[in-house]
């Protein structure tokens, strides 16, 4: 990587539209310093909204991957020199984890999507939001190395949910 160039994060996910994946990452991705990182996103699902439109009109490249291969999405996301690339989807519908295998970023981390371990050894991190390091039985649970983070930004709720959710 060149020196002063932003580092180039990429998300991976079939949830980004009006889903709760996607409730979670809206925060984060609104307040991570635009100076120092460019964001990317790869849509798994055929699925657009509102709430698509807004990761796409805020990201640095936005690509819609659900008819792309696996080797198709990582020679695209090697194209775009992602440094940092998150899987926010786990075992769940829409999920690329197979594309993960071929390593096409550096650094890959698994969060959100689902609450366990991808169980790959190509994963190298799995974030775990506002929760105390976990016993040794707990980590031997994943393949992935645990890294816990405090913040305050969890969670941002459609703009028209009843004030319940807000």
């Amino acid at each position: 990587m060149e020196p002063g160039r932003k580092l180039r994060v990429g998300f991976v996910s079939g949830d980004l539209w009006n889903h709760q994946v996607a409730n979670f990452l809206r925060p984060i991705w609104e307040s991570i310093n635009r100076e120092h990182f460019a964001l990317y996103g790869f849509a798994s699902s055929n699925k657009y909204d509102n709430i698509t439109q807004s990761f796409e009109q805020t990201a640095d490249g936005w690509h819609a991957v659900y008819r792309k291969s696996g080797i198709e999405l990582a020679e695209l996301i090697h194209e775009e020199q992602i440094d940092i690339l998150f899987d926010l989807s786990g075992h769940t519908a829409h999920n690329r984890l197979s594309m993960f295998a071929f390593k096409p970023a550096p650094i890959q981390i698994s969060w959100i999507g689902c609450p366990g371990t991808a169980g790959m050894s190509a994963m190298d991190y799995f974030l775990i939001f506002n929760l105390a390091p976990g016993t040794k039985n707990f980590q031997q649970q994943f393949v992935e190395k645990l890294v816990y983070l405090r913040s305050e930004l969890q969670f941002k709720s459609v703009d028209n949910s009843s004030e319940a959710l807000k």
